[in-house]
């Protein structure tokens, strides 16, 4: 039931997240996207943080349909696009297979330990986008 929630308010969200990136760029729909992300990973620590997190967690997915694509139409070179895009979807898809073995590797230290890593991983990846990003994806 709690994925089909989250399914449910992500699926919600794709047109407005399309007409948000249209007048506000990929910066700001990537950085709400990756910071909800992140803190609805962190909620997860609360005791009854669940079905909060399953709720920030469904609207930031939303919020970001389709980013990563549309980040690599961003920053593919005019000459050799179609390479730089395969290759980009390749370390895409590289992070969709190796990023659950990883928390499956620290959810053997325990559950908290994962959530903490993830949450980590995340913030570090909006600062970064927040300060080296905008070199690329300014308007």
């Amino acid at each position: 039931f709690a994925m089909g929630v989250w399914m449910a308010l992500e699926l919600a969200l794709f047109l407005p997240a399309g007409a948000a990136l249209d007048r506000w760029g990929p910066l700001p729909v990537a950085l709400t996207c990756l910071v909800g992300l992140t803190a609805g990973f962190a909620l997860l620590l609360v005791p009854g943080g669940f079905w909060p997190a399953i709720v920030v967690l469904g609207l930031a997915g939303g919020t970001g349909s389709g980013i990563v694509k549309t980040l690599g139409l961003i920053l593919a070179p005019a000459v050799g696009r179609p390479r730089f895009l395969g290759r980009w979807m390749a370390l895409a898809t590289v992070g969709t297979v190796v990023a659950p073995g990883l928390v499956a590797l620290t959810q053997r230290a325990s559950l908290t330990a994962s959530v903490l890593v993830t949450v980590a991983v995340g913030l570090a990846g909006a600062l970064w986008l927040a300060t080296a990003g905008r070199r690329y994806l300014a308007p």
